[in-house]
């Protein structure tokens, strides 16, 4: 179907500055201008627009040259131009590539998934192991400049920019909404730790022969003074994925360590705290250094600090990783385990990791069953014993699942059914009434 008054791609009269030199396509700003332009003049025309990025172009470019990587570009360009005389395209930023299309309906664009360069370019380029993600905005609103669409079509290409599974997004209110509390939760984060509205909760670690408290976990909460409680589930993949976990981390090291030596000296013997190191943490020049240094101007005792690691932070097997865990567990300091079972962890890194503690998964836990001798948890168990790891359940609910742990020699656990984590006041009172 032909559009009417549809300008088209490479509108020969615009001006040459609108077009850019490499790809032959329209500058960002031209797109934006013929796009405005061409959805004005077509109110009862609906459309999509199509935003894509190339996967890792920079260490294409790095590997096999930035020639390479502009005769990726250019090629691109002019498939674009190819797939529709109606279409307007542009050149949205360094490797990417916008465009205007009528709309065929989500179903239709799903090609994408399985985009290939053609065979032109596929003979011409160093290889053909490239990776081209899509973000759609699937109905241009016509009340609305184009800019927004495009924002909204880059919105869905983030979506999927770290799946492996998923080449296509497309833009939804859903999508659009996670994506703006993202962005409320990175304007916040650094005014929050400047204003310690990061909170440190402690949840118990029960010695299950003696009823009696012997260790907490610092877990961190974020209260708002706007936006109130939020969960941590929320928050901390951002602060994992835009790299402010550290500075959290650190944050919360301290405070551990603050109310440890309050502990002492008001004189309630305190029992130890483990406190969670991310994998992004290792990042971080002179890691070991930097704990042992916040334990000590303290005055605390190493073994007060328990390390606490996930099992996806060692999952590498990283040498830099190794060593300062290493470092660590040399200076005194206890390290846990934490989530084992959840899938990561390699029996040659229980071996080459010097871990004192195994914290079980929840998982092993609710899939146990008790009529079988031969199940996840108890297997477990038998090889922590045989590798002489002390052993913590965490995720404990009932009695029932007490005692089946009980019969397993677990001695530690941690869980609901004793406490959910603690404000720090209350966790004293719980400390006090608990030893």
């Amino acid at each position: 179907m032909d559009i009417p008054n549809m300008p088209k791609m490479m509108n020969k009269s615009c001006d040459p500055l609108e077009i850019d030199k490499l790809t032959g396509l329209y500058t960002r700003e031209a797109f934006l201008k013929y796009a405005d332009e061409k959805i004005k003049n077509n109110p009862g025309v609906r459309f999509n627009i199509v935003i894509s990025d190339f996967v890792n172009f920079k260490h294409f470019n790095e590997r096999y040259g930035t020639e390479a990587g502009d005769l990726l570009l250019k090629r691109t360009g002019e498939m674009l131009q190819l797939i529709d005389p109606d279409i307007i395209a542009g050149r949205y930023s360094a490797d990417r590539f916008v465009t205007l299309m009528r709309h065929i309906g989500v179903e239709s664009v799903q090609f994408l998934e399985d985009f290939r360069l053609p065979p032109q370019a596929a003979l011409e380029l160093p290889t053909t192991s490239i990776t081209v993600k899509f973000g759609i905005c699937d109905d241009v609103d016509h009340d609305k400049p184009v800019s927004v669409s495009c924002d909204h079509a880059y919105i869905a290409l983030q979506s999927v920019k770290h799946n492996y599974k998923k080449n296509v997004g497309v833009y939804n209110e859903d999508l659009g909404r996670s994506v703006m509390e993202e962005l409320i939760i990175e304007e916040n984060m650094k005014n929050a730790l400047d204003e310690r509205q990061f909170v440190v909760y402690y949840q118990p670690k029960m010695d299950v022969e003696t009823n009696k408290i012997c260790g907490a976990e610092a877990l961190v909460r974020w209260i708002h003074p706007e936006l109130g409680f939020m969960n941590p589930g929320a928050f901390i993949p951002i602060f994992e994925k835009n790299g402010f976990i550290t500075e959290m981390d650190l944050y919360v090291w301290k405070e551990v360590c603050r109310s440890l030596d309050e502990w002492k000296i008001a004189g309630l013997d305190p029992v130890p705290v483990s406190s969670n190191v991310s994998r992004i943490d290792f990042d971080t020049p002179d890691l070991a250094e930097k704990i042992t240094a916040i334990v000590d101007s303290y005055g605390l005792d190493h073994s007060l600090f328990h390390i606490e690691l996930t099992e996806s932070a060692c999952s590498d097997n990283s040498a830099a990783i190794f060593s300062i865990i290493s470092k660590l567990h040399d200076a005194g300091f206890v390290i846990e385990l934490d989530d084992f079972g959840a899938g990561y962890t390699s029996l040659s890194s229980l071996s080459e990791l010097e871990y004192d503690i195994l914290k079980f998964d929840m998982s092993l836990l609710k899939k146990d069953k008790p009529s079988s001798d031969k199940t996840v948890l108890t297997v477990a168990m038998q090889l922590a014993q045989m590798m002489n790891l002390k052993v913590i359940q965490e995720g404990v609910e009932t009695a029932e699942q007490l005692e089946r742990l009980k019969s397993l020699g677990c001695v530690i656990v941690q869980g609901f059914y004793y406490s959910k984590p603690l404000p720090k006041d209350e966790f004293v009172e719980f400390m006090k009434n608990h030893r």
